[in-house]
């Protein structure tokens, strides 16, 4: 597709506008056939294309305004085409707000206070910014109770290019108005609600049908009927994050007897979900998501989980799509929390798709977590051809592991019977190679465990020399698996350098 025209003039700016007045003269450059300014407008504007998707990050945060400033011919051809270049005003901390909009032609605009301090010491500028709701393109407010009050004389209008909306109460609760946005988002894709109460009969929310990512870090007073409420009639939502993050323990649900008999919600445009809370909190938000299409999830369990077995969580998992030929990894942890991931393949790049993490201080209490929710998950898992246990501190040898009884560890590795391969952390050798002998010792003439095994390797960093013993730690099992009727297994141990095993370890949660 060739380039779009460009105009050969346009008036873009206001009379204080800040380009240079001798465009020719710029940067020592005495002619307009000299230097860049010989270059044709087309190529301009793909290496303006360039710039946009080498850092859109920064690109975004007024990184195109030097741009618009080198001359006159530049800012012609950005400005005649902004939409293409997808260029928009920050208005943020210690933006001149009245200054950039008398400056600069009517670009969409981005409306940023967030994360550094409350917008009410920025005065009248966070109003300014609001006021022109033909152009507001993404707002995120970050304020307290009363600054969000004061904030809402300026949204209560129709904002309709609105497409990202992300707004965050920093003392207690707040509750939107019902007629929020005057009670119409047409447009909005993007949701992200902290501490914010929505009246279920907000008109705005309902009108929000193409909303394709949500997230709510939930107030006091939040319950699973409100979060259903969200949901329902959103069938392009594809991105859902639930983060019960500042709640105590007690308030994590209002259902904290269980699932409620609230009706399934069919969202067939899910592909993505990250949950962070407590074990009743999670079986009773997976218990009522129906995604056939769901392709990645990250779920984190802020307490240990019970013997009770997880069957709202089981049937979620059933529902993701696993490779055929898929690994699993298990990390654990002496100080923060036990995590059950699987690893797919993106871009040439290891990503854990399916991810369930654990957290608890207790070794012991990882273990028996993940050992009931790799049973839990055997039926989405039994494909599975590889499985990696890792120890996340790997310079911290866990001196307590022994706590942890064979019979355990038997019960982490039981639900991975079609496993091929068997990578162990240097720091856990000892305690698989006791859980393999009981196994020998308990069914001496079945097939064992892991039936299918072909290859023990054993990860040891150079410098630990203990790896001359660790293959006679599984001596007595592996002269076991050389009976007939039995696979036998190759037991290796492999060299790992401290930063190679760092760079393997996944990031588990992406919040």
């Amino acid at each position: 597709m060739s380039p779009p025209s460009i105009p050969n003039s346009m008036q873009v700016l206001g009379p204080n506008s800040w380009y240079p007045k001798n465009p020719a003269s710029t940067n020592g450059f005495k002619g307009s056939e000299t230097g860049f300014h010989s270059i044709p407008d087309e190529v301009l504007l793909q290496i303006f294309h360039f710039c946009r998707l080498g850092d859109s990050y920064r690109w975004h945060r007024q990184g195109w305004y030097g741009l618009t400033k080198v001359c006159q011919r530049w800012q012609r051809i950005m400005f005649a085409l902004a939409s293409h270049l997808n260029l928009r005003l920050l208005f943020t901390y210690q933006t001149e707000v009245k200054k950039e909009l008398a400056y600069f032609p009517p670009l969409p605009i981005a409306v940023h206070y967030a994360g550094r301090s409350d917008p009410s010491i920025e005065g009248e500028n966070v109003h300014l910014a609001l006021r022109s709701p033909l152009r507001v393109c993404s707002i995120a407010l970050w304020a307290s109770a009363s600054t969000l009050d004061d904030l809402m004389s300026s949204m209560a209008c129709a904002f309709s290019v609105l497409e990202s909306i992300s707004i965050h109460c920093t003392s207690t609760t707040f509750t939107l108005p019902v007629m929020f946005l005057g009670g119409q988002a047409p447009r909005l894709r993007i949701l992200d609600l902290g501490r914010i109460t929505v009246p279920p009969s907000s008109p705005w929310l309902s009108s929000a049908v193409g909303l394709t990512t949500l997230r709510v870090i939930p107030s006091r007073d939040f319950s699973l009927e409100a979060l259903y409420s969200y949901l329902r009639d959103k069938p392009h939502l594809s991105s859902l994050h639930i983060l019960l993050l500042h709640l105590p323990r007690e308030l994590y649900w209002r259902t904290e007897k269980g699932p409620t008999s609230v009706e399934p919600i069919e969202l067939p445009g899910l592909n993505n979900v990250t949950f962070w809370g407590n074990k009743v909190s999670l079986e009773s938000f997976v218990a009522g998501i129906r995604a056939p299409n769901l392709v990645e999830y990250f779920l984190t369990l802020n307490d240990a989980a019970s013997s009770s077995p997880y069957p709202s969580l089981s049937q979620f998992a059933r529902q993701a799509r696993v490779p055929a030929s898929s690994a699993v990894q298990i990390r654990f942890s002496t100080t923060t929390s036990g995590a059950i991931g699987v690893k797919t393949w993106r871009n040439s790049m290891n990503w854990l798709s399916h991810v369930i993490e654990v957290r608890c201080d207790l070794f012991d209490e990882q273990v028996s977590s993940i050992a009931q929710i790799s049973k839990q998950l055997s039926e989405s898992l039994s494909h599975s051809v590889e499985l990696e246990l890792l120890f996340q501190d790997h310079e911290k040898f866990p001196t307590h592991c022994d706590v942890v009884e064979p019979g355990q560890w038997l019960k982490v590795l039981r639900p991975f019977g079609k496993i091929q391969t068997l990578r162990v952390d240097s720091a856990l050798v000892w305690q698989i190679a006791d859980a393999l002998l009981l196994d020998y010792n308990v069914t001496p003439t079945g097939p064992g465990v892991l039936p299918h095994l072909q290859e023990l390797k054993l990860q040891f960093c150079e410098t630990d020399d203990r790896h001359t013993t660790a293959c006679d730690a599984f001596r007595p099992w592996k002269e076991w698996r050389k009976l007939p009727g039995r696979e036998p297994v190759a037991v290796t141990c492999l060299p790992l350098e401290d930063d190679d095993w760092k760079s393997r370890l996944p990031r588990w949660n992406r919040l």
